[in-house]
């Protein structure tokens, strides 16, 4: 892709705490995207942020979790604050609990389908 198709486009990256996200954000940095990293893990998020800096247009840290129907009403209502528009949203948060289908809790089915699905 041409840095030109990317550049100053303001991308959220649901997901960016993981190993995916990172990698996808580090590439969407190179293409001078203003990234808004979204994930559980805040450490996380600030690392990858203070490396990405020096190559996007533009990076946001926003911690949030995806099965909390709070906590996502709260990172849009700042990331819409913050930046007025997203562009792109690449949803690639995703979790997976292993187990027979048969015995897996009610409780993770929900959390998978809340954060893999209706999530963003």
């Amino acid at each position: 892709m041409s840095e030109a198709a990317l550049a100053g486009l303001k991308v959220a990256v649901t997901g960016a705490s993981g190993d995916i996200g990172r990698a996808l954000c580090r590439s969407l940095a190179a293409e001078k995207a203003h990234l808004s990293l979204l994930g559980r893990d805040a450490g996380r998020l600030e690392r990858l942020a203070n490396e990405l800096r020096h190559l996007a247009s533009g990076v946001s840290v926003r911690p949030v979790d995806l099965t909390s129907d709070e906590s996502i009403a709260r990172a849009a209502a700042q990331l819409q604050q913050e930046t007025g528009r997203v562009d792109i949203l690449v949803h690639g948060a995703g979790i997976f609990e292993m187990g027979a289908h048969a015995s897996a809790a009610v409780i993770a089915f929900d959390r998978q389908y809340r954060t893999n699905v209706r999530g963003p």
